[in-house]
């Protein structure tokens, strides 16, 4: 007797507000990290890994720069683009498919949850004497930077 099975996947439908939803969540969470881990550190310019002051002095303003970059696409995202425009965003070496909700939640949670950790783990290493805590922080910035 052969029996046919049929395979029933159910997928979760990733939506504009789902993705919306993730960044009103994690987004904050960002903040509330840096405010924790910078209330946190024992001695805060130590998070800077030896950056002189002076570079510093450049670097805070385009992390302000960066963040209202991040706020002004979320915002063309979410209340500019009408649906269609929406679900045919793609990567530059793709072409549209529908899915573009998808690929923004990717592309949100691979920015927005390790700039969640990479502050905390770094706190971790200082307080730590592990040989794989460097790892973990650097490997935790990179993926921010992709």
């Amino acid at each position: 007797m052969i029996y046919e099975l049929q395979c029933n996947k159910q997928y979760m439908e990733i939506t504009r507000q789902s993705v919306l939803i993730f960044t009103f969540v994690f987004g904050p969470l960002v903040l509330v990290s840096y405010v924790y881990g910078v209330s946190h550190a024992e001695k805060p310019q130590d998070i800077w890994g030896g950056i002189p002051l002076s570079w510093q002095t450049y670097i805070v303003p385009f992390m302000f720069i960066a963040a209202a970059g991040f706020l002004i696409y979320w915002w063309i995202i979410f209340y500019q683009f009408n649906q269609e425009t929406f679900s045919s965003l793609h990567w530059p070496w793709g072409y549209a498919d529908g899915k573009g909700a998808n690929r923004l939640l990717l592309a949100y949670a691979l920015i927005l949850i390790p700039s969640a950790l990479w502050l905390e783990s770094t706190l971790f290493h200082f307080s730590n004497n592990y040989s794989w805590t460097p790892v973990l922080v650097v490997g935790i910035l990179i993926m921010v930077a992709i």
